[in-house]
């Protein structure tokens, strides 16, 4: 554990004496990001390495073997996507980063599992399960809104399809007298004639 503490206190050390590897000519061409690509060029002076000219990518820059690929606090970063992959892992040993495709309610049940196991969460500050918890009764709230309204808008058509029903019948029993009325006086008119 002292040789993992030391070898991380020396890839710090290195990576802030690291140079940033760009790419030849990014400064010159708007096009060119500057995103790390081998120089290929026959007379380049990056590629011959001139005094002057920026450094290439060489082993000689990248961190000790032991603690490569360890976050800042020589914890291995796994990968959790649901519940079954927590007992797996090593309070000690590995650090969780819960997925980007994991939704809020699942987060929040993964990061009290891994409260309980006593493991740490390299990707989320330590008070999110709070966020989370606002942001999902703010959500919860807004979704009873919405029914409450929906129900009003409900009830309301229902008192007006039955208004509409009673106006209907009322008028349905109108015509009904006015058609008797008109039959009425069709037989009366075919007895005078």
């Amino acid at each position: 554990m002292k040789d993992i503490k030391k070898l991380l206190e020396m890839r710090k050390n290195m990576k802030n004496r690291r140079p940033k590897f760009r790419r030849q000519g990014y400064g010159i061409y708007p096009r060119i990001g500057d995103e790390w690509r081998k120089p290929r060029g026959r007379h380049s002076k990056q590629k011959h390495q001139s005094a002057g000219h920026a450094k290439k990518v060489k082993p000689g820059f990248r961190s000790p073997k032991l603690v490569r690929g360890m976050d800042k606090h020589g914890l291995i970063p796994v990968i959790v996507n649901s519940i079954v992959n927590i007992p797996l892992l090593k309070k000690e040993e590995h650090g969780a980063i819960i997925g980007g495709s994991v939704g809020n309610r699942k987060r929040l049940i993964l990061l009290n599992e891994l409260k309980k196991h006593g493991i740490k969460v390299l990707n989320l500050p330590e008070n999110h399960d709070k966020k989370i918890q606002e942001n999902l009764a703010l959500i919860k709230k807004e979704r009873e809104e919405k029914q409450a309204k929906k129900q009003k808008k409900e009830k309301v058509s229902k008192k007006e399809t039955e208004k509409q029903e009673k106006k209907e019948q009322e008028i349905s029993a109108e015509e009904k007298g006015l058609q008797e009325k008109k039959e009425k006086d069709k037989l009366l008119t075919k007895e005078q004639k």
